[in-house]
């Protein structure tokens, strides 16, 4: 069963002969398999999977507004400030989290959303600073 803390129900699937199940899924909105580490190909992954991949509003796996950045320049690279995500299913609906993330991977730099992350009341940006984060030397190659 799931957790019905988080609205979840119990069900059971049974197939027999040449049934095909294609995909039932639930969890976080944005997550990608561990190992995909190109930030472009991880997005597309994202968006591929989303609930209706041609609108990503509402309907969507995600709100585009919410999905991590990828740099400009380097778009294999993640942004190391993630300035307008959610990253679990702890995130308010009316608020983004600034979080500092490995360029490398996408994940929280520490894997500690209370020292990577802070709770951004507007869409304006995060005053915080993730230098602590960025790798130039990823950059040189």
């Amino acid at each position: 069963g799931i957790n019905a803390e988080y609205g979840g129900h119990h069900f059971t699937i049974t197939a027999t002969g040449n049934a095909v199940l294609t995909r039932k899924t639930h969890g976080r909105c944005v997550v990608w398999p561990r190992g995909m580490t190109n930030c472009t190909a991880v997005k597309d992954w994202v968006r591929q999977r989303s609930k209706h991949p041609d609108s990503l509003g509402y309907a969507g796996a995600n709100r585009e507004e919410f999905i991590f950045s990828c740099m400009a320049d380097y778009p294999q690279f993640f942004e190391f400030l993630q300035q307008y995500v959610h990253p679990n299913e702890f995130s308010p609906p009316a608020k983004t989290y600034c979080c500092c993330v490995n360029m490398e991977t996408g994940e929280l730099f520490n894997n500690d959303g209370d020292t990577d992350c802070v709770t951004s009341a507007t869409a304006s940006g995060c005053s915080r600073s993730c230098m602590y984060a960025y790798d130039p030397s990823l950059l040189e190659n």
